[in-house]
């Protein structure tokens, strides 16, 4: 009907019952073409012969062991009634009626199998689906679609008949680890931060309860209760990290992407891209790292210019009318002691509280990412390359926090072993969080925080670069876990005592679970033992998973009573304080307005002294000594003995008269004339000692320092 050119083989359009192929108008299409349109409706549309699209799938393991993902190459919304209708499944070389398995669609171009019935099938047993469309689908005219291979095969998981109380029993200790990890990460991070952000007992139940699920990329035959408790659980339960993630539409880039990694990751939909198994983690750190980091500016520029205000500020009387520009000047006052109050490193040792406790999974996926990045079958892209670049960087970035937390603790060990805390020197206050919870008596107790790190650095290079050796795998992160817990049993490295023994269990239970994944993987290498016995043995693992959960869960219910009292007795001892009454001393008041009178008299008697008593004594006249009152007197020796008694003996030492003042003292003392209890009378003495335990028992939420 149209053409480009004077000639058949630049058509455009053609007559009726034509179709357009490639210029030409033919009147049946060839057989890897189908009939459909050119154009956009309603604008135009030109009958045309188009290639058939060849349709392929793959099948994809997921984390439950009954399911997995038939994944196809273009959208099959318009075919999946065909499909379903026409799917084939044998598990074992046995055909499975439809009756047990479910077919549903998951997205436009993927379906979910599972399987519902009750035989069980051991590990590695081969399931084959079979999507036989007919050769009637490939000649259909009209069909966009062809299919070439219509069969794909893949090794499932154990698939073990649970009964229901089983499946309640798993899905209760799935839900309990999960909650009581949420529940023990939110008291433990209030309790830090009411402490100064110095706690590092969430760092410590994190690393615990990390250790345990990590078991899961261990490729052994765990017993089927314990697989799915693997796969109901998150791999980290008591993770203190905001749900946000800024990398959505990063890691939509790095979907569908073929890769052959270890099977123990396909086994939890694991991949290698750094940026998709810690998503939740990078949106943290950018997310922490502005707040504190801006906060620290704010505060700091706030403080010095608040500060150059105030100094230049005329201050109100007392009893000066409260008009609007007082009130701003004494709110002003206020915020400003605020501020000095405000000790940045608190914000800094939350900070370093947070990094902590996502280092293991750091290095963890940092390296699963370096380690298979090689394994991507499909063209590298700029995010993949992005994602390796990351997952380097953090790599580095987490070495060189290892290094300093080792620098920190070894520079510092003069200043805290063996020393009160009370006489730390200050610079210790940025590093607080890697001493104030352990026994400082010893050097090996500060190491604690170090030895953790190399704990979670072992497990990290096991887990991701082991995969081909479980054997090695467990040998390793057995020695490795009883080295520390011995270390806990004969060092007690933690300072309080029911944190030290609740910790204690915590770390018994993560070795009692990875003995038993030891013991399992020696059974597997010299023997077998049946299905069912290997299920009933797995509820061990699982009652130490939920007794390591239980004992976290009290450990934080111990610290939030502990805080809640103190926050209690602090009200009370404020409210306490400013009912009390204190009497007079009149003695003093007398004494002090004395003392100021006969000042104001001496500065008048020397601006009138006569120009004759300015003149210098004759050698032969007496110089008559100045008149010395009693309450002068009183003060000077007051001054006196407050310079002695801040002075130390090696000072007195250093000149002649300070020598002979502390001999003079000795020997009046020894001879017992006077003490310096005798100065205090008895209610004096219960005074000093009330206000100082009062003292002791303030909450310090801020710091002393101003």
């Amino acid at each position: 009907m149209t053409c480009s050119r004077p000639d058949n083989l630049s058509c455009t359009s053609c007559p009726t019952y034509y179709y357009l192929l490639n210029g030409t108008c033919v009147e049946n299409c060839p057989r890897d073409y189908y009939i459909g349109f050119l154009g956009e409706f309603p604008w135009f549309q030109i009958p045309a012969c188009l290639r058939k699209l060849t349709l392929s799938f793959e099948l994809k393991l997921k984390t439950e062991a009954r399911k997995i993902d038939i994944e196809f190459n273009y959208g099959i919304s318009t075919i999946m009634t065909a499909i379903v209708n026409r799917i084939q499944v044998q598990i074992a070389n046995t055909q499975i009626n439809s009756e047990f398995y479910a077919i549903s669609a998951v997205a436009e171009s993927m379906i979910s199998f599972e399987y519902l019935g009750d035989q069980y099938y051991p590990p590695m047993s081969l399931l084959r689906i079979t999507i036989d469309l007919g050769s009637d689908f490939n000649s259909d005219l009209y069909q966009q679609f062809m299919t070439v291979e219509k069969s794909q095969t893949i090794y499932l998981k154990e698939i073990y008949p649970f009964t229901k109380v089983e499946i309640q029993t798993i899905s209760t200790s799935s839900s309990f680890n999960n909650i009581g990890g949420g529940f023990t990460t939110t008291g433990q991070a209030v309790s830090s931060i009411a402490a100064g952000g110095a706690s590092l007992s969430l760092v410590r139940m994190q690393m615990i309860a990390e250790i345990v699920q990590l078991l899961r990329f261990v490729d052994i035959k765990w017993p089927a209760n314990v697989n799915q408790l693997f796969s109901e659980s998150h791999i980290d339960p008591g993770q203190m990290a905001l749900p946000v993630d800024f990398m959505t539409s990063w890691n939509d880039n790095l979907e569908n992407f073929n890769t052959s990694m270890s099977r123990v990751f396909m086994n939890y939909e694991v991949g290698p891209f750094f940026t998709e198994n810690y998503s939740n983690e990078l949106s943290n750190i950018s997310l922490l790292g502005a707040i504190i980091i801006g906060a620290s500016i704010l505060i700091s520029f706030s403080r010095a210019k608040i500060r150059r205000i105030t100094a230049k500020l005329k201050m109100p009387k007392t009893n000066a009318r409260r008009t609007p520009k007082v009130y701003c000047i004494f709110l002003l006052l206020r915020f400003s002691r605020l501020l000095n109050r405000i000790d940045l490193s608190t914000l800094w040792n939350i900070g370093f509280m947070f990094l902590l406790s996502i280092y293991q999974s750091g290095f963890l996926w940092s390296l699963v990412n370096i380690r298979y990045y090689s394994e991507i079958l499909d063209p590298a892209t700029y995010f993949t390359k992005g994602a390796l670049a990351i997952a380097i960087t953090f790599l580095c970035f987490y070495s060189l926090l290892t290094l300093f937390v080792f620098k920190a603790v070894l520079s510092n060990l003069r200043y805290v072993v063996g020393i009160q805390e009370n006489l730390w020197p200050l610079h210790i206050k940025k590093y607080k969080s890697l001493f104030d919870d352990f026994e400082c008596k010893g050097k090996i107790q500060v190491l604690f925080v170090p030895l953790s790190l190399i704990r979670g650095l072992i497990f990290s290079f096991v887990v991701a670069l082991l995969t081909m050796s479980p054997v090695a795998q467990m040998t390793l992160l057995w020695c490795t876990q009883a080295a520390f817990v011995a270390y806990m049993i004969i060092f007690a490295p933690l300072k309080e005592k029911w944190g030290r023994r609740i910790t204690l269990l915590m770390e018994l239970m993560a070795f009692g679970s990875i003995s038993f994944g030891f013991i399992i993987m020696i059974i597997e290498r010299f023997g077998e033992v049946d299905a069912t016995t290997l299920n009933e043995t797995g509820f061990a693992f699982i009652a130490f998973c939920v007794v390591s959960t239980l004992s976290g869960g009290v450990l934080c219910l111990l610290q939030v009573i502990g805080l809640l009292v103190q926050i209690i007795k602090y009200i009370k001892n404020a409210r306490q304080r400013r009912n009390e009454v204190h009497p007079l001393n009149l003695q003093e008041m007398y004494s002090k307005t004395e003392i100021d009178s006969l000042e104001t008299a001496q500065r008048i008697q020397v601006k009138d002294k006569p120009e004759s008593a300015s003149k210098p004594i004759d050698q032969g006249q007496k110089a008559t000594p100045p008149l010395e009152h009693p309450i002068l007197l009183q003060n000077n020796f007051l001054k006196i003995s407050r310079a002695i008694i801040t002075s130390s003996p090696e000072q007195l030492n250093k000149t002649t008269y300070g020598a002979q003042l502390l001999e003079s003292m000795e020997r009046w003392w020894e001879n017992g004339e006077v003490g310096f209890a005798a100065s205090l009378d008895d209610t004096q003495l219960r005074t000093f000692k009330k206000r100082e335990a009062q003292t002791r028992d303030r909450l310090e939420l801020f710091s002393h320092n101003t």
